[in-house]
């Protein structure tokens, strides 16, 4: 993988304020990023409205900007500074949909910066449902979903199931309801209790398959734009998918699965 050495300055986006169980890792993550930057002598500018972070203390060669994560402030910083490229992976969901804002507006072709760490395309892939057919559609597997209306008989979908199930409700005004469904009993005996409320329809319902007590495992991989590929990790967590990676353990090397196993993982990362 040849290195590319025309980047003078590169702009991170943070993840904003720590939220345990949800972007507490990335301050890590960033600092790692800023020293292996700094190391390069590339200058670095950090955009993080945190300051109770590590990223964000005070070092030579990083400038900080303690701003709000929103599209006004970030024309603002990159027409001051600008950088090279931006790079958005530590920037959780927030950094994401700022970026891709930033894109939607403009500046980013304007200025002539370029976007590291995650794709135009991906970016494109907002919501769950996007996700979901672009998997089906390059042949990836996923955890499979029905979504009820009149035209579906719960009778003819169970032996489609695969239980546990998660029972989602969906509702206009007020969070919607997940129910986690062991066996067909269960299933047939809530929709029994809900057929009685005087708005019910089906077309308010979802069934997902239930992933949460799998294994989670973790791919660390490096592509570049030129299709080089670098798979140089592999970890898996102690506890399972429910849990969030960044509250569990990760083991690595990993330890229970095969060589098969392992070459299907490479194949699949290389192919999303």
């Amino acid at each position: 993988m040849p290195k590319i050495s025309n980047y003078n300055k590169v702009l991170i986006i943070g993840s904003g304020p720590n939220i345990i169980g949800s972007v507490a890792e990335l301050d890590l993550m960033t600092k790692q990023a800023i020293d292996a930057l700094v190391e390069e002598n590339v200058s670095v500018v950090l955009v993080n409205p945190n300051p109770a972070t590590v990223a964000t203390d005070k070092r030579p060669g990083v400038t900080i900007y303690l701003e709000p994560l929103t599209l006004s402030f970030m024309k603002r910083i990159l027409r001051m500074e600008e950088p090279d490229a931006i790079i958005t992976a530590y920037g959780s969901l927030v950094g994401l949909d700022l970026t891709r804002k930033l894109m939607q507006d403009g500046i980013l072709k304007e200025i002539g910066i370029e976007l590291l760490t995650v794709s135009k395309k991906a970016l494109e892939l907002k919501q769950p449902s996007q996700q979901l057919a672009f998997c089906a559609e390059n042949q990836l597997p996923t955890g499979r979903s029905w979504h009820l209306s009149k035209q579906h008989s719960l009778q003819d979908l169970l032996p489609q199931l695969t239980f546990p199930v998660l029972v989602t409700k969906y509702h206009r005004f007020v969070k919607n309801d997940h129910l986690r469904i062991k066996d067909a009993a269960q299933l047939q005996a809530y929709f029994a209790q809900e057929q009685r409320s005087e708005h019910f329809s089906l077309a308010d319902y979802r069934l997902t398959e239930d992933l949460s007590d799998w294994e989670e495992v973790v791919v660390d991989l490096l592509r570049d734009q030129r299709g080089n590929f670098n798979f140089f990790n592999l970890a898996a967590s102690l506890e399972p998918v429910g849990i969030n990676s960044g509250d569990s353990v990760l083991v690595s090397p990993i330890l229970d699965l095969n060589n098969d196993q392992v070459q299907r993982l490479r194949m699949l990362s290389r192919k999303l």
